[in-house]
Order: structure tokens, then sequence, then C-alpha cells
């Protein structure tokens, strides 16, 4: 014992301590799914989340959003993932971004002091805000999402701290906007829409945003067939999550009937195309926390899985395929909500 060496858990040291004011999960069949996948990585790959694990299997029959968002931390631990994530993940919408900007003038008006980016991650929404606030703060509860948010951001007004989004580190109606991109799935609801009507200033704006998990590939007589295969490989992929994938696709319903302000709308059908190679579309699914349970689960399967796709797509585009630039078409959808 004196020779072990200590391997920190990977989650938060609060969790226990608010068991017992959560609202249950009204299904907890994507809870044990995840439970048994974490059961399996622990045995096989992951020792060092053997303590987290164990702590969360003692709410199979009867989980709660808390414990569900403390999986989260697991997932999004791992310093390879938050690198890929970074390497891969596609940019936020200009579209969405230029909506954003618009709405908090439409409801506030500037000056633009202080924006959290809630769920931040590797800090990709938080760099797109800074040239718009005086400040902006990335959130999330990963260190290594944070660690390497950190290591990309050159903006002398960006500063991160490791914080839920339900427990912001801010003063009362202190902040101009609250953003959350591709990470409000993983919210508590109920107790995210509170703590954002006190950090808010009167008039101040919350908007959350995704991709609504609606892809197409377009290129020249192929798109239909390349559409074809992307979708079908994602349908796999969903099986891993079904929970968040819900959420992205309904345009999260429950988020929306939890912010606590009249002043609020749903905007869908955002288009944007970006133009990738098969590579850089690869890189995108492994960018997905999906990828990671797959990968987790059973790494040659998820390297097997994702080489027949990319196979598949380079045959369909046929010679110099791994040049050709296809059109990547995502849709997304936001919800936007201003403090009276």
């Amino acid at each position: 014992m004196e020779e072990a060496k200590e391997v920190k858990m990977p989650m938060e040291v609060e969790y226990l301590k608010d068991e017992n004011v959560e609202r249950l999960l009204t299904d907890n069949h994507q809870y044990r799914k995840v439970i048994d996948k974490l059961l399996f990585i622990m045995t096989v790959t992951r020792p060092d989340i053997a303590a987290a694990v164990g702590i969360l299997c003692r709410k199979v029959s009867a989980p709660s959003h808390h414990d569900w968002n403390a999986m989260a931390v697991d997932i999004f631990h791992n310093k390879e993932f938050s690198d890929a994530y970074q390497a891969g993940m596609i940019v936020d919408s200009p579209k969405i971004k230029n909506l954003i900007i618009s709405y908090l003038e439409e409801k506030k008006g500037k000056p633009f002091e202080l924006a959290v980016d809630a769920g931040c991650g590797t800090g990709r929404s938080t760099r797109t805000l800074a040239p718009h606030f005086q400040k902006v703060i990335g959130i999330d509860v990963s260190k290594s999402q944070i660690s390497v948010a950190r290591k990309c951001t050159s903006h002398e007004n960006i500063s991160y701290q490791i914080s839920p989004a339900e427990e912001l580190p801010l003063e009362d109606a202190s902040v101009d906007l609250i953003n959350a991109g591709l990470a409000a799935h993983w919210f508590n609801p109920q107790k995210f829409g509170l703590e954002a009507a006190r950090v808010l200033k009167h008039g101040g704006c919350l908007a959350l945003h995704s991709f609504s998990v609606v892809f197409e590939i377009e290129y020249k007589d192929k798109s239909e067939e390349l559409t074809a295969a992307f979708s079908e490989a994602l349908e796999i992929l969903s099986d891993f999550n079904k929970k968040v994938v819900g959420e992205m696709k309904t345009m999260y319903p429950e988020l929306f009937s939890a912010i606590p302000f009249k002043d609020k709308q749903r905007i869908s059908g955002i288009r944007e195309v970006f133009l990738l190679t098969v590579s850089e579309i690869m890189s995108f699914l492994q960018a997905m926390c999906l990828y990671k349970e797959f990968l987790e689960q059973d790494k040659d399967k998820a390297t097997a899985f994702l080489q027949d796709l990319e196979k598949r797509l380079l045959d369909l585009l046929g010679e110099s395929a791994s040049d050709v630039l296809l059109g990547f078409h995502v849709d997304y959808f936001c919800l936007l909500a201003s403090k009276p």
C-alpha cells in the first residue's frame, strides 16, 4: 500500500451531498445501459473510474437527473477525447452566433459586458463570443476539456473555470448572456433554469443551441448514396446514448419548458453547409460522445466501424476521393429567452 499511487476519481466531490433533492428520470433504461458499458470499461481499460462507477451503480433502480449528469463527467474527463473533440468537432454555426448577438442587442442593448459559455468544452463557442463582449467566461465540469480550452485560447478577455452549469460561480444579476452550444442536453433543466434566472441581468439573454442530428452530404450525383451511408452509421452510434440523441432530435423540450421566462422562443431549421473531406467527416464522428462510448466498450469494433464507413464513402467517390471537398449540411436549432 505504501507504493500505491494516488488516482483522481472523475466525479465531483459534491455529488453525494445533493442526492436527495433531484427529480427521478422518467425512464431508467438508458441509465442502466450506460452503467453496463461503464462496468465493462472499468473492468477492461479504466480501473481509475471504479469508485465513481460503484457509486453510480447504487442508483440504477431510481436514478435522477443528478446521477445522469454525473456520468457526463466520466465521459468528458478523458484527455484523449478532449483532444479528439477539439480536433474534429465542426465549428459553431455562424448563423446562430449572429442570431444570438442580434437577439441580445434587441432585448438588452449594448454594452455587452459579460458572456458565460456554459458547458464550454474545449472553448469553441467561447472563442467566437470574445469579439462581442468585454469579458467571456467558459465554464465546464471537465478538467481535461478546460485544459485544452486554455491551450487553444489567445484572447485576453477569455477565462475558464471548472464548475457545473447548474452552479455558476457568479454574482446575482451579473451576466448579459448565457450561451450553451452542444452542451445543454447534459444539464439538469430545472436547476439550470433557476441558475440562469439568478445570474442574468434584467434584459439578459439565454441561448441554448445544438445540431438536430440531421445531416446530408452533397457531391454531384452521389449525394443520396453518401447521405444514406452516413445516416446508417449515425443510427448505429445513436444506440450508444439514445437519451442525448433524443434531446437533440426533439430540440430540448424539457429545457424549453424549464426556462422560467415568458419571453422565449425556439428557432429550428438553421442550416449550415461546411466543405469537408472524408477524413474530416471521420474526425467529426470521432469527436462525438456517442463514438467515444462505442470506443470504450469495444475498441476493435469501433475502429473497424469507422474504417468501414470511410472505405464506403471513398468507394462511392472514386478516384482522388481523399481530396474531394463534400458539402456537409448540418441543421441546427436554438432556444432563445430573455429575462424581464
